[in-house]
């Protein structure tokens, strides 16, 4: 009810609509906003850092500029530098996401007071209520890549997905990194050895991707 009240809406795990990809990774409902969106899956899903450097950020500006000449949906994460971005993207016409750890009955609120007229879609597999919720935060970065076509890291640390090697092995993923100056040969070696590949944008990514 709260969340209806906001204009936010929830895909029970159960439900036919539940994102199929989703279901193989968790058993949480995901809530949603706008309550009008039908479509829970996109394009390419961007992995960055939680500060991102001056590079890193140049190196996913030039890629969503990318993915607004091919009108390719992206999905991104729920930190400041990630909302800032869907917020501008959005206003260029791109249709993006941002998948949030937790709260995203706050962020509704805040979003939906936002001036501007296009929006980006709020998605979260965490609590609603919760403001900031440090165990949710790893499911929320693996829910984003079970919602993608292709998976994108730019994040230059890279190593703990050494941890995850075998269950990202399995999901089949499409996943691609950057290659960014700042990678050690250890991150460089998890993030390849679960089949990622590499590039950097001195490529013509339409021809990569």
């Amino acid at each position: 009810k709260l969340l209806g009240s906001v204009g936010a809406g929830l895909v029970k795990y159960t439900s036919d609509t539940y994102p199929k990809k989703l279901r193989s990774y968790t058993k949480k409902d995901l809530y949603y906003y706008p309550r009008q969106q039908n479509n829970f899956t996109y394009d390419y899903s961007i992995v960055c850092s939680s500060k991102p450097e001056a590079d890193e950020m140049d190196a996913i500006r030039k890629f969503v500029d990318f993915c607004i000449l091919e009108k390719s949906s992206v999905l991104l994460g729920g930190t400041a530098f990630e909302k800032k971005l869907a917020l501008e993207l959005s206003a260029r016409g791109l249709v993006c996401g941002c998948l949030l750890p937790s709260g995203i009955y706050n962020s509704v609120k805040k979003i939906s007071s936002a001036k501007q007229e296009e929006k980006p879609n709020l998605l979260s597999i965490g609590n609603p209520q919760v403001a900031f919720d440090k165990k949710e935060f790893m499911p929320s970065v693996f829910a984003r890549m079970y919602l993608s076509g292709k998976v994108v890291f730019f994040a230059s640390k890279l190593a703990w997905l050494e941890k995850y090697n075998g269950q990202l092995k399995r999901a089949s993923l499409n996943l691609f990194f950057y290659e960014s100056k700042c990678c050690s040969p250890q991150d460089v070696a998890a993030v390849s050895d679960i089949g990622a590949k590499g590039f950097d944008l001195d490529v013509q990514l339409g021809k990569f991707f």
